[in-house]
């Protein structure tokens, strides 16, 4: 081992850790608050992960539908006291079509958005939404209020990550577990299984294993 070939740590004498100690936190900061009982919870990334024409779509949006027209779901959650707003990214479907699903899911339309692009320069003529565009998500989740953002199918919309690269997926999904947890809200993530032979349903998921290793319920 030679020192003088060791990388360089730069130091910067004005960070420094902020912590948070056991007796800091509540005891209902401990507890996961759960959409869905036991199968989407608030404050994290879920995953519905299933072959094509397997009802991904249509279970996720059998939630959106109880939430924004306050129905409490099967098997219990969280109370729903008022009518919630959901977010849809559908990368499949026209917005007539989503909204029409969303109907026959039994939604309140009034209370549901599907997100048509990204102003970049030219509010008029929007470009493609996509993961990267996370301070535009953000900021629409801060002025309406979004309490579940549907990603439908989530790989179409990861444009700018190596979708079979671990590091890159977790980077990608980072600012939506952040977001999540800031936000109290749930985030489910549509994801298509691939034609592996395998009995490991694990390994059919598309994409790096991040995509059900970093979200905290994944569903097939």
């Amino acid at each position: 081992y030679d020192p003088a070939k060791a990388p360089v740590i730069e130091q910067n004498e004005g960070n420094r850790l902020i912590l948070d100690w056991g007796s800091d936190v509540s005891n209902d900061e401990k507890k996961v608050e759960w959409l869905w009982q036991d199968m989407v919870p608030r404050g994290f990334v879920t995953v519905f992960a299933g072959d094509g024409e397997m009802g991904k779509s249509w279970m996720a949006y059998s939630i959106a539908g109880r939430l924004t027209a306050d129905k409490k779901l099967p098997g219990g959650g969280t109370e729903i006291t008022k009518p919630e707003k959901v977010l849809v990214l559908d990368a499949e479907n026209t917005r007539g079509v989503v909204f029409d699903r969303l109907a026959m899911s039994g939604a309140n339309i009034d209370h549901c958005a599907v997100v048509r692009g990204v102003a970049i320069d030219d509010p008029d003529n929007p470009e493609d939404v996509s993961l990267k565009n996370i301070k535009a998500i953000k900021e629409a989740v801060e002025q309406n209020d979004f309490k579940l953002i549907i990603i439908d199918p989530v790989l179409s919309f990861a444009v700018d990550a190596n979708s079979n690269s671990d590091q890159e997926v977790r980077n990608m999904l980072r600012p939506y577990m952040s977001l999540a947890r800031e936000r109290n809200i749930a985030i489910v993530l549509v994801i298509h299984l691939n034609k592996v032979d395998s009995k490991d349903i694990r390994r059919r998921v598309q994409g790096a294993p991040a995509r059900i290793n970093v979200p905290r319920s994944a569903l097939y």
